[in-house]
């Protein structure tokens, strides 16, 4: 044990844990104090105990033996602890229980966990042991227990400690009981098999008593040889020899009918072959006649290892008359085994001499039924040795576990495993509810849960306390978002209940998770958590529990799936019913309290909430406040070799997987994440829930250790660059949400300093509705005076041209020198940098600053000189990696300029030549020459030619939208008129307005009609009014250049000066996610290279990475794409594209070519249709192909470009039909008339062989849940075939063309000689499978088999009436009178118990939704 205690323990005498309390024996001569109502424990009950518990003893005592005796009533709880001749054996009592005087019990007082208890004192036996004394029997005193020195972790510790090794005890106890039963099962099947045989009618008396009319008795000696090891060989040559190659079994080396190898010798072979009288062969019999083990018998399972050692007898057999195994099994029978009793010499050393064991008589059978007999009592052989290697491994691993845990090697502050059966209803005896839950249905662990409240709100009465539990319980609201938000109000708001705590009735605040103190909550996962859906049952991988109540789900799939981890996004949405609502294909219940959801495969983890689609999942890329290094150290193995990791680790690496689990799922984090960093907003009429992205967590977290740890005003203000389109001010939500939790920061006045009037309704919105908190807006300058001069803790947001209009009027200094105030600004390039930002500092000269900008600042914005640096940056290039946003592809396009030469004046002369003298110097009086060049009617309808042939051949067919940046407001209206000539696409023109505008200009700026179109800009491309807009441009000048969201716009084209940060800020209008969207473009007709050249130079060029790219960065992203495919098809020469299929057979292989092919769709996606993707169209075209005919073959749906752009799947689509091929053609079926001519076309028998593979694995699938069980076999003949016929191609195919004949038919027969019909067979094929499962058996007798057959009838038969109820499935009171009768129909046979009905009821309901629909 470890001498070092770990932080937070306690180690003192036990007494101060528990209360030591001895026994006692009432006076047997007094017939009153025996045989009452008192249970009254003796240590060997204690001994004999496989279980933790005690309910019930062999002996109880009166009332009056109690109180006449030194014998205590110990409470339902107390440790029982034996503590005379066996030592420290315990048993936690569940009824009051009084016990002898060889017991000190121990009563845990508060803060102590029984459990825990139960588990240390087994753990520290072997000292209490020594610590005992007595000549007559051993004993270990009540005073020496009671200074006994124990160390005990805080108490949730020790129950989270006591349920890890709690859990073991339950699957040790379990598979004790399962080896007692299979081999009490033996004994009955080797009673019935040696007497009654197999499928006998006629009997016949022998010396042995009835047997069947064939069998015969004989003496073993007319069948075997039976030697043993002669005197005069062990003396003259047997040596034992450390180098021997050949083991002496040897009495000890007999066992239980097995050999036991743990403690051999060895003898030379050339010893061996000396003495071939007693040499062992496979087959060898071997019996031991003198010692205490005195017939135990062992079979030799291989030739020249064994040898005969004294005191052993072989007993060889004649092959052609015996087989070994089946006379094996007939010597270790009771009537043999007592046959070798009675022979056996009563002396002080038993023996037995070869003759008498020559004499037992022996069963002779039929070789072949001496085979089928031994088959089966082996089977179950194999069983018990299978659980009792079991057994050993979890005695070995509780061993470990208790070392680990007791002495705090091992901490679990973590998350405690418990499995999903363990928190599975429990069978009601009474007719309640028992268990973790009542029903399937239920979802929260209700205990737990009110466990939970009394712990954190000790002083709660219980009738509130019932009124709480209840809150979360049994909530009432109208659909799931309801559900969901007004459950997480509660979680980190808490209730109010009334009630007295001694200064009268008020309003008292109730905790349910103590997000403060997280080793004060029940951290809880488990795994295969069965949910009782309206229609289905659903079984979530992973489920995690705080506080009894379902936090987060984890779904882990395949990495065979294709897009595993967007499969595992679709099956949570189908749990939480958000698919097809009105199917009810899920359990919505569970996700009233859902606050994250994680998709998993392999090393890969997204994470999102009950609102997000696929695309808004994200990866968690920083586990911040942990480093990579952190995690590793987590994950290293100890010096003990535990806690070995995946194999990335090995090599150095933290997978995504493990970074989002350590990042999100560490107690602190999963508490802060919950109560500071989800929001729900409504976005176009709906509420959506959102939750951090790693990046704003991470932001907001170093935002707050910074203003709590800086001590000068410098080192607390900073600022914190994300990127646009990543968040940013959702980044300043989450961040005023946690410092109006914090107890610190929550004494100070927020100022927030806004660009957009959105974000000051997102602060509104969620502090009343989150915070119940008032935020005050500025309407006026004498408002913003007013609320920073008032010394208050409030929240006030003022537009940036408050403070503008301020500067302008003056008199805006010390208004407020409180140091408790933080400014907040949003645009931090514009706001907090100038005349500006001297303007706040001198209003507010003591004030912190937060800066935010989503661009980063100029090299000569030095940060020192307004804030303490940057706090936290999330570049560009990070944010187009994370998919947060797209990458910005940059076309310089050449307006003609070079007709008349690049001057400016012959340019003018070229566009106006139509024009006066006196018209030209008009023009260029009025717009000068350059905007009269540019905005002149020729150029651009020259532009509007380019941009409609740019959108119509990249943008348009994948159904995406345009922005149109223009230089002046005339040129807007300009552009419209061309647009609408040249017959393009809607386009709409958003342009600021004056009083005094010509109608040409005022009819574009009715601020009422903008709002529509930019609200409507933002939805599909199509033409349904209600859900989508026909618009595909929209025509802007200064408008809509900054915080404009419309991800569905993927082209910016720009004919206008841009510069510096707003030039940065325009191009990022396109760079937002959304489905399909590969990339965004920015296409320049204003010659803005050189601009963006300069722009990007005024910034560190670390930070402006990857702003842009240009087509020609595009092309080695398309040759590395290429490559990648290229490489998986390295093995496959020429264009055959049954070659290729063929090469994708491998299931893995077939992932990474479809993830491979994906990205180089996409690629030339993004190239189309310029002529740099021509090289590489021949390989998509035929790769297309081999994508579709793998589609084909393998039955794989996954298969497809269904999400590249409609560039290439038109491309592909109209390769594959020039081939003869229809892609939208599913592949032949395997039952098809015309399936074998399809397969007869395919060249080679391989590719037949893998069509015909395909086809019934694919049938396989498919009515699986027609028949399971029949199907399910299938499956294992397919394996068998293809297994045993890898390589011979004719073979094979033949084989399986033989199963394809046969399937369906043999079907049909099977339930045709049981006179079944499709159905009954269905549910008796079930029914079979899961009796003979739960018995352990192979075979089963004949009435048993009937019994089933005529159970499986009388069920069809119900569930064939009582489906006739409409709607049967979803009435939840008939399905449980269905699963009543089921339960009766089971427990009425002979085979009928408790543990074989609850899955025969599963499994039958199951069935009985695809057959009775």
């Amino acid at each position: 044990m470890s001498n070092t205690v770990p932080e937070g323990w306690s180690t003192a005498e036990l007494t101060k844990f528990c209360e030591v309390v001895g026994g006692g024996t009432p006076d047997r001569s007094v017939e009153e104090y025996w045989n009452g109502d008192i249970p009254w424990a003796s240590p060997t009950e204690i001994t004999s105990l496989f279980s933790k518990h005690i309910s019930k003893t062999k002996e109880s005592i009166t009332q009056k033996g109690l109180e006449k005796s030194s014998a205590k009533l110990h409470p339902a709880g107390t440790v029982l602890m034996t503590s005379r001749a066996s030592i420290g054996y315990v048993a936690i009592n569940t009824v009051a229980m009084a016990t002898n005087q060889g017991f000190q019990s121990l009563r845990c007082k508060e803060n102590t966990c029984a459990d825990y208890i139960y588990q240390h004192i087994t753990w520290i036996r072997p000292e209490l042991e020594k610590m005992s004394a007595g000549s007559t029997f051993s004993e270990i005193s009540s005073s020496s227990v009671k200074k006994l020195r124990v160390t005990l972790p805080p108490l949730l510790e020790q129950k989270k400690i006591a349920a890890i090794l709690s859990s073991v005890d339950d699957v040790i106890e379990k598979t004790r009981a399962q080896i007692d039963k299979l081999k009490y099962l033996k004994t009955g099947m080797m009673q019935e098999l040696l007497t009654i045989g197999v499928g006998h009618t006629e009997f016949k008396d022998s010396p042995v008593g009835r047997i069947p009319a064939g069998w015969e008795v004989k003496s073993l000696g007319e069948v075997a040889n039976v030697t043993k090891l002669a005197g005069f060989e062990y003396t003259n040559h047997f040596d034992y020899s450390v180098g021997g190659e050949i083991i002496a079994l040897r009495a000890l080396n007999l066992t239980n009918g097995r050999l036991d190898l743990t403690n051999i010798q060895t003898i030379p072979k050339s010893v061996s072959d000396t003495l071939p009288r007693s040499k062992l062969f496979k087959g060898d019999i071997l019996i031991t006649y003198v010692g205490a083990n005195i017939g135990e018998i062992g079979l030799v399972d291989e030739d020249d290892k064994y040898h005969l050692a004294p005191n052993v007898g072989k007993i060889s057999f004649d092959r052609s008359v015996a087989h070994a195994g089946f006379m094996f099994q007939q010597i270790l029978s009771q009537r043999v085994q007592r046959a070798i009793r009675n022979l056996t010499s009563v002396t002080s050393q038993p023996s037995l001499n070869m003759s008498n064991i020559r004499n037992i008589p022996i069963l002779i059978l039929p070789r072949s039924e001496q085979e089928k007999i031994s088959k089966i009592l082996f089977g179950v052989d194999n069983k018990i040795e299978t659980s009792q290697r079991k057994l050993h491994k979890l005695a070995s691993m509780k061993k470990a576990l208790m070392q680990d845990l007791l002495t705090g090697k091992v901490r679990v502050l973590g998350w405690t495993y418990v499995s999903g059966a363990a928190l599975a209803p429990v069978l009601p005896v009474d007719g309640s509810p028992a268990g973790e839950r009542g029903y399937y249905r239920d979802v929260v662990l209700a205990n737990r849960l009110e466990a939970a409240v009394v712990r954190l709100n000790p002083w709660i009465s219980d009738e509130n306390l019932r009124k709480v539990v209840r809150e979360f319980t049994h909530p009432n609201h109208a659909a799931l978002m309801e559900y969901n938000q007004s459950i997480y109000d509660l979680l980190v708001n808490y209730l109010s209940v009334e009630q007295d705590l001694g200064a009268g009735r008020k309003g008292q605040t109730v905790k349910v998770i103590d997000f403060d103190n997280p080793d004060n909550n029940e951290f809880l996962c488990t795994n295969q958590f069965k949910i009782e859906g309206i229609n289905q049952n659903i079984i979530p991988d992973i489920v995690c529990f705080v506080n009894g109540l379902p936090l987060a789900l984890i779904e882990c799939k395949s990495p065979y799936i294709a897009d595993a981890v967007a499969e595992g996004i679709n099956q949570l949405r189908r749990y939480a019913n958000l698919r097809s609502p009105e199917d009810g294909e899920g359990a919505q219940k569970l996700f009233w309290y859902n606050q994250l959801m994680v998709s998993t495969c392999r090393d890969q983890a997204k994470v999102g909430t009950i609102s997000s689609s696929a695309q808004h999942y994200g990866d968690w890329k920083d586990a911040y406040p942990f480093t990579d290094s952190d995690i590793q150290a987590m994950l290293q193995p100890d010096e003990t070799g535990a806690n070995i990791t995946h194999d990335s680790i090995a090599k150095g690496e933290v997978t995504p997987q493990q970074r989002l689990l350590g990042g999100m799922f560490n107690l602190s984090c999963f508490l802060d994440l919950i109560q500071n960093f989800i929001l729900f907003e409504p976005v176009d009429g709906r509420l959506i829930k959102k939750v951090a992205r790693y990046q704003q967590y991470r932001a907001v977290n170093k935002v707050i250790e910074r203003l709590k740890n800086g001590t000068t005003r410098k080192e607390k203000s900073g600022v914190v660059w994300h990127t646009q389109g990543s968040g940013k001010s959702l980044t300043m939500v989450m961040l005023a949400v946690k410092m109006r939790r914090d107890p610190e920061l929550q004494k100070y006045k927020l100022v927030f300093v806004t660009d957009r009037t959105q974000l000051d309704s997102q602060l509104s919105t969620t502090f009343r509705d989150a915070q119940n908190e008032s935020v005050y807006n500025a309407g006026s300058v004498a408002d913003l005076k007013e609320l920073l001069a008032k010394d208050s803790s409030d929240i006030v947001t003022a537009m940036v041209q408050k403070f503008q209009d301020a500067e302008r009027e003056g008199d805006f200094t010390d208004l407020n020198p409180s140091d408790k105030i933080i400014v907040l600004a949003d645009e931090a390039h514009r706001t907090q940098f100038g005349g500006l930002a001297m303007t706040i500092n001198a209003a507010l000269p003591n004030a912190p600053k937060i800066g935010f900008t989503g661009t980063p600042l100029l090299r000569t914005q030095k940060m020192d000189k307004a804030f303490g640096g940057y706090i936290d940056k999330y570049k560009i290039n990070e944010a187009v990696d994370d998919g947060a946003t797209v990458r910005i592809i940059y076309e310089g396009r050449q307006v003609q300029s070079d007709v008349v030469g690049d001057s400016l004046d012959a340019l003018f002369e070229e566009y106006f030549k139509d024009k006066s003298d006196d018209e030209k110097r008009a023009i260029k009086k009025k717009y000068g020459v350059e905007r009269a060049v540019r905005e002149a009617p020729a150029r651009i309808r020259w532009v509007c030619i380019d941009l409609l042939k740019h959108y119509r051949e990249k943008i348009q067919p994948n159904g995406f939208k345009a922005m149109i940046v223009v230089g002046s407001r005339h040129a807007a209206t300009a552009f419209k008129k061309t647009l609408d000539d040249l017959d393009a696409p809607p386009s709409e023109v958003i342009i600021s307005g004056t009083h005094n505008d010509p109608v040409y200009l005022s009819q574009y700026t009715d601020s009422a009609h903008q709002k529509q179109v930019i609200r409507n800009f933002t939805k599909p491309l199509g033409t349904d009014k209600e859900k989508e807009d026909p618009t595909s441009f929209l025509i802007v000048k200064d408008m809509l250049l900054t915080g404009f969201d419309a991800p569905i716009a993927q082209v910016m084209y720009i004919d206008r000066s841009l510069k510096d940060h707003t030039l940065m800020q325009a191009i990022a209008r396109v760079n937002r996610t959304y489905k399909g969207k590969a990339c965004g473009y920015v296409v320049d007709y204003y010659g803005l290279s050189d601009y963006l050249t300069d722009a990007l130079t005024q910034f560190s060029s670390e930070d402006v990475e990857g702003t842009y790219h240009t087509l020609k960065d595009e092309i080695p992203r398309l040759k590395a794409a290429h490559t990648r495919v290229a490489a998986l098809f390295s093995g496959v020469k020429g264009t055959d594209v049954d070659d290729y299929v063929l090469h994708l057979k491998d299931e893995d292989t077939r992932q990474q070519f479809e993830l491979a092919f994906k990205k180089f769709a996409k690629q030339m996606d993004v190239i189309l249709p310029d002529t740099a993707a021509k090289p590489f169209i021949p390989d998509l075209k035929l790769w297309g192909k081999v994508q579709n005919a793998a589609r084909t073959r393998y039955r794989d749906p996954g298969l497809n470009i269904s999400d590249a752009g409609e560039k290439v799947r038109k491309l592909v689509d109209e390769h594959i039909i020039s081939t003869g091929v229809d892609p939208k053609i599913p592949p032949v079926d395997l039952m098809a008339a015309n399936f074998k001519e399809t397969v007869a076309q395919i060249k080679s028998p391989e590719s037949r062989a893998s069509e015909i593979e395909s086809a019934i694995k694919h049938h396989i699938t498919v009515n699986l849940e027609e028949d399971p069980e029949y199907y399910k076999s299938l499956s294992l003949r397919l394996r068998d075939i293809i297994e045993k016929t890898a390589g011979k191609w004719d073979q094979q195919l033949e084989l399986l063309l033989q199963m394809v004949d046969s399937m369906e038919p043999e079907h049909k027969q099977a339930a045709d000689d049981l006179g079944l019909s499709k159905t009954e067979f269905a549910f008796y094929n079930i029914l079979m499978a899961e009796v003979t499962s739960h018995a352990g058996e192979d075979a089963i007798s004949e009435a048993v088999h009937d019994e089933i057959k005529a159970t499986s009838q009388d069920l069809v038969g119900m569930f064939d009436e009582a489906t006739q109820i409409v709607d049967f499935f979803s009435k939840p009171d008939e399905v449980k009178r269905m699963k009543k009768e089921i339960k009766r129909a089971v427990l009425d046979c002979s085979f009928g118990e408790k543990a074989l009905v609850k899955v025969v009821q599963d499994r039958f309901m199951d069935l009985a939704k695809n057959k009775f629909k």
